[in-house]
């Protein structure tokens, strides 16, 4: 077997930067290094542009950045606007890089699944640290010992871990993105000792997905699980005693400590908060899609939107929905492209052979109304684009049409 030469670490190191989250603030490392990053492999690798599929998208992007900067005509912020149009950029060079790494990896595959293995594995002990003693780093928007009311006027504690992203619903998004890469890893590994660590983590991320309380979340995993199940149906998987007897201790434990387990998630489908907060979302997707109707779904331009739902005195400036909050932004044109590209996965995995993308795709794409529609600000933030590139290079792979 071939080693692991400088782009597969590479492409295990942008996969792992995103574990700064939003430290940096515009300056978040993924961001730096990919911009430094990309200028000294373009011109080496000019040859990964020839090929069909990468120049669609490449035109694609090149039509995104082009809207960005014409729309500061009459974006409503222009300093939003300009720092939007930096977003862009730097965001397609992680995707570009990305597309360049897997393409002259030796491992491409391994690297890449080991890249959202290592950044998950890295953010668990700060997760579990919050959850424990309801201490949070600086950066968190969220106050810790905030206490809710519920209907019925008893409250309680919302226990949360947001690690370096600031807000529990990032954190709760990145789990997501994270679900269908690790269980492709379990596909991938014959080896029983490196498939116990994948699934121990998968538990955690389960563990805090239901701690962290988020509706959306807990569907989102669920339906994941569901899934890699329903597409392993009848498959043996390597699996020693000691990981069988690992998950039925975390079984056990679980029903013994269920209480604490579901608490949070109890309150939140109960009563005042629940239904509550489904108001506050129906409200907010109304605001956004209206500002996109106003623009007659041309966009309404590079970092306008929290400007124009504050016009609208909305609740929050940022629709919880990254399809309207793209579609507000850059028009239906732009939200079409994505769109086309989301579901030309779909169909590639449906006929793929490779059982690998077939069981990241299809769990990715399912999944992906409840992911996108927990958290706001998805498209100014880098790890969308590792999401989407990570499945892009495992959609059009020369490796997988085995």
């Amino acid at each position: 077997g071939l080693n692991k030469n400088i782009y597969d670490k590479i492409l295990i190191t942008l996969i792992v930067l995103l574990i700064f989250g939003v430290l940096g603030g515009a300056f978040q490392p993924i961001r730096i290094f990919s911009i430094v990053i990309f200028f000294i492999l373009i011109p080496r690798n000019i040859d990964v542009f020839l090929n069909k599929n990468v120049t669609n998208i490449v035109v694609f992007f090149l039509l995104l950045i082009g809207f960005s900067f014409f729309s500061l005509i009459w974006t409503v912020d222009l300093v939003e606007g300009w720092k939007a149009c930096a977003y862009i950029i730097t965001h397609i060079s992680i995707f570009l890089n990305i597309i360049i790494c897997f393409d002259k990896a030796n491992k491409p595959l391994n690297s890449l699944l080991d890249g959202w293995y290592w950044f998950i594995f890295l953010s668990i002990p700060i997760a579990l640290v919050e959850l424990v003693f309801d201490r949070h780093l600086s950066l968190s928007f969220y106050d810790a010992n905030k206490v809710n009311y519920l209907s019925d006027g008893s409250s309680y504690v919302k226990r949360f871990s947001s690690v370096t992203f600031g807000n529990y619903n990032t954190y709760v998004t990145v789990l997501i993105y994270s679900l269908p890469f690790l269980f492709t890893r379990i596909v991938l590994n014959s080896s029983g000792s490196a498939n116990f660590k994948t699934i121990a983590l998968i538990v955690l991320i389960f563990i805090i997905l239901f701690l962290n309380a988020s509706r959306g979340g807990v569907l989102a995993s669920v339906f994941i699980l569901l899934i890699f199940i329903c597409l392993n149906k009848g498959k043996n998987f390597k699996m020693p005693l000691y990981v069988k007897g690992f998950l039925i201790l975390v079984g056990i434990g679980l029903l013994l400590y269920s209480s604490i387990f579901f608490e949070q998630l109890s309150y939140r489908f109960a009563g005042f908060d629940g239904s509550f907060n489904d108001r506050i979302r129906e409200a907010l997707f109304a605001d956004a899609y209206n500002i996109a109707k106003e623009y007659y779904f041309l966009g309404a331009g590079s970092g306008s939107l929290e400007k124009l739902m504050e016009m609208r005195r909305a609740l929050i400036n940022l629709p919880h929905n990254f399809f309207l909050e793209f579609l507000a932004q850059y028009g239906l044109f732009f939200l079409l492209g994505i769109l086309v590209f989301i579901l030309n996965i779909f169909i590639k995995s449906l006929v793929s052979r490779s059982e690998v993308f077939r069981v990241v795709s299809i769990c990715a794409v399912l999944s992906s109304p409840f992911l996108f529609i927990i958290n706001s600000g998805y498209v100014h933030q880098p790890i969308l684009w590792v999401y989407f590139a990570s499945l892009y290079v495992l959609a059009y792979n020369k490796y997988l049409k085995v």
